[in-house]
């Protein structure tokens, strides 16, 4: 509850416009002062894009040069989160 039975809003994941959900590694809190909360959502963002991003990268292309491994990183990237290249390079 908040202040004078506010409700309180957390923001959990995002979902874009071609429905690529990205779960935030921690919630959010939406609060009064706008510039706070959106610039803790722009890191958790990235945070949360880049855990994927190297986690996939690990488990698929480090320590193999294979063609194939590149391939299917590739389409998983494509296929999920579109954004991470962008917003973890």
């Amino acid at each position: 509850m908040g202040v004078r039975n506010a409700r309180n809003y957390e923001i959990e994941a995002l979902i874009s416009p071609e429905k690529e959900y990205v779960e935030l590694l921690k919630p959010i809190l939406v609060e009064a002062k706008v510039e706070s909360w959106l610039t803790r959502l722009v890191q958790e963002m990235k945070d949360a894009l880049g855990k994927i991003f190297w986690k996939y990268y690990g488990d698929h292309v480090t320590g193999s040069k294979k063609q194939y491994e590149r391939e299917k990183l590739m389409k998983v990237i494509k296929m999920t989160q579109g954004q991470i290249l962008i917003t973890t390079a």
